[in-house]
């Protein structure tokens, strides 16, 4: 299980130089989660993406399509995140309330956030990973045990 930005939606979902390296990013771990704010960041960026091609006669019925298929594979991916955190973080660290909710959710299920934000990847070593670090192979793999089969004793029989 890996948090991933939603950059690494767009590079997955739309043919592009990065989309390969999104590839193998999911290859590596194909359980992406991401908080809920994604949607409005996706359809930020597909109303960005249509603009600058919009010149090239690129039809938005496309980006309708890339819209909904992206709905269906990560509108389950949806998990909440504790705002108060990320405030927290977003002030003590001087990065968008955005960003905030993205790392929030990584350090809280204690797991990477997969991204391509620099700021996120200099602020947050031990948290944020780059697709290029991550897609190279098992690196940032671990297997994560229940917390409480630790630190609990049986009690002793009489």
């Amino acid at each position: 299980m890996i948090v991933v930005d939603t950059n690494i939606l767009v590079y997955y979902m739309i043919e592009g130089e990065n989309t390969a390296l999104a590839q193998k990013v999911k290859e590596q771990d194909p359980e992406w989660i991401v908080p809920s704010l994604w949607k409005h960041e996706f359809i930020n960026a597909l109303t960005v993406i249509h603009i600058q091609n919009k010149k090239q006669g690129r039809d938005f019925n496309q980006y309708q399509s890339i819209w909904h298929d992206t709905l269906n594979l990560f509108s389950e991916s949806e998990t909440p995140v504790d705002l108060s955190n990320a405030l927290d973080l977003a002030v003590n660290n001087g990065i968008s309330a955005y960003d905030a909710q993205f790392v929030t959710l990584a350090k809280d299920l204690d797991v990477k956030l997969i991204t391509a934000d620099r700021e996120l990847l200099r602020k947050f070593p031990e948290t944020a990973v780059s697709m290029e670090s991550f897609a190279k192979g098992n690196d940032f793999k671990f297997v994560k045990e229940k917390r409480e089969a630790y630190g609990k004793r049986r009690k002793r029989p009489a």
